[in-house]
């Protein structure tokens, strides 16, 4: 199984946020971070480059997470 997360479709996020992304491979969840006055994509795996969203591509911020074991 997988992560469950609850995000709120918002247009504010602020640095550090946990973000949900849509991309031109599907949705993607990232870390938002601010370089200068540029906001970026983080993934929590430092193998993936950062991406740099476009206007609207920021859909919400989550605001739940949880892990799920299957036991």
């Amino acid at each position: 199984m997988g992560d469950l997360v609850i995000f709120e479709r918002t247009g504010s996020y602020k640095q550090g946020d946990i973000v949900i992304a849509l991309t031109e491979d599907g949705y993607t969840l990232k870390f938002l971070r601010k370089q200068g006055d540029k906001f970026y994509l983080e993934a929590a795996n430092e193998k993936y480059p950062k991406m740099y969203p476009r206007e609207g591509q920021i859909i919400g911020v989550v605001t739940v997470a949880f892990e799920i074991y299957v036991i």
